[in-house]
């Protein structure tokens, strides 16, 4: 198992990424035994449409916005030499990194104060913005329009920063990398989690205060959804138990029914920016998707 990078800018034409995608999986498939792989997945920070896998929205990304991405990898694909005759899966990323946590990392082991494994998985990425996404008795849960897990867009400070969804005091802008880097008055989250963890005053404050309204976020998801656990994961979530410390202590002070119930625990997510890709692979081979999509032909035995 590996994987390669493209670097592209934000605003790369999406046609040409998928184009340079094709290519790049042409040439390393020439080189796999057997050549022929059983399926192939693609995680997209947008809003996925899960019959076809159009990308309807990305709130950071133009050029994801109303784009048919699995048609358009499909059609990449076929036109390149080579075996590649399969559509891909398509899942928001959040989706994608949620699934193998919770099948490979934060959620594969046993809750201590449950004694089991854990039946409800929140997942929470901070970066550029905030995604998530709900695993529920191993199941990803993905909404009626397939746009289940946009917790970055609750709405926590009706007058807060706006958003670039069109609303104000999303939670993600109040927890974000950029929200991370104005409270600390640096121009990036990477600079204030660096000299955080060295010990600078200034950029300590501003991740426990991160890690408040992260709490207050989760406070939230608690209340609605009822999880045992809940993962953090994304770039802020390097800031470790500065950013998760000042979370669990403002999720258990605003904790519904709190003398009744022990809070969900919160974790740090375990696979970094392995998560993404090794989700997208995993969901390309859910039963019930090749059930319901006829691109995708038969599941063999080995599947599911």
């Amino acid at each position: 198992m590996g994987h390669r990078s493209l670097g592209l800018s934000d605003a790369a034409d999406l046609d040409q990424l998928c184009a340079a995608t094709a290519q790049r999986m042409a040439a390393e498939l020439a080189h796999c035994i057997p050549p022929v792989p059983m399926g192939w997945g693609v995680a997209a920070a947008a809003w996925i449409r899960p019959d076809d896998g159009h990308s309807v929205f990305s709130p950071h990304l133009t050029a994801w916005r109303d784009h048919p991405v699995r048609a358009a990898l499909t059609t990449a694909v076929t036109s390149q030499p080579g075996p590649l005759r399969t559509a891909p899966a398509v899942a928001n990323d959040a989706d994608a990194a949620a699934w193998a946590e919770a099948r490979l990392g934060a959620g594969a082991d046993p809750l201590p104060q449950l004694g089991d494994m854990p039946r409800r998985l929140v997942f929470v990425a901070i970066g550029t913005g905030i995604g998530g996404a709900l695993i529920r008795d191993g199941v990803l849960e993905t909404g009626a329009h397939g746009m289940a897990g946009e917790y970055g867009h609750m709405t926590l400070d009706p007058s807060g920063p706006p958003c670039a969804c069109g609303g104000a005091g999303c939670w993600e802008t109040l927890v974000s990398a950029s929200a991370l880097a104005h409270r600390a008055g640096r121009t990036s989250a990477r600079s204030v989690l660096d000299d955080a963890l060295a010990g600078d005053r200034r950029c300590e404050e501003a991740l426990v205060e991160t890690g408040r309204w992260l709490g207050r976020g989760l406070s939230v998801l608690t209340a609605a959804l009822d999880p045992d656990l809940l993962v953090i994961g994304g770039g802020v979530s390097v800031g470790g138990e500065l950013l998760l410390g000042p979370a669990r202590t403002e999720l258990e002070r605003l904790l519904p029914g709190r003398r009744h119930r022990s809070a969900p625990a919160v974790v740090g997510a375990r696979l970094g920016n392995d998560a993404g890709w090794l989700g997208a692979a995993g969901l390309a081979f859910r039963p019930e998707r090749r059930r319901r999509d006829p691109d995708l032909g038969d599941p063999s035995p080995a599947e599911g």
